[in-house]
């Protein structure tokens, strides 16, 4: 369900992270997106930016940003607010 767009740069380094996040951390709550798309890429100051956009069945959109020097906390990070936003939605029935 997880579309992965990252720079080739980032590629090798950072492809086995994300999906071990996304296993970890989102997997499980997701059932509600229709789609969902993380984009990994290195800014010009040399730090590690995530995108994670997600759409669902209601033409809502989910979308997280998160940039750091890490690869490995700008991924965590924007992992962990996103399962933060789908469980409030699936707990009160908030926008996310």
């Amino acid at each position: 369900m997880l579309r992965m767009l990252i720079d080739d740069s980032l590629k090798e380094a950072w492809e086995p992270a994300v999906a071990r996040h996304y296993q970890m951390t989102l997997a499980s709550c997701v059932g509600d997106l229709r789609t969902l798309t993380l984009r990994l890429e290195r800014d010009g100051d040399n730090f590690v930016h995530c995108t994670l956009d997600g759409r669902f069945g209601n033409g809502e959109r989910l979308r997280i940003e998160g940039r750091h020097a890490d690869g490995e906390s700008a991924i965590s990070h924007v992992m962990a607010r996103a399962r933060r936003a789908l469980r409030r939605r699936q707990t009160y029935g908030q926008s996310a």
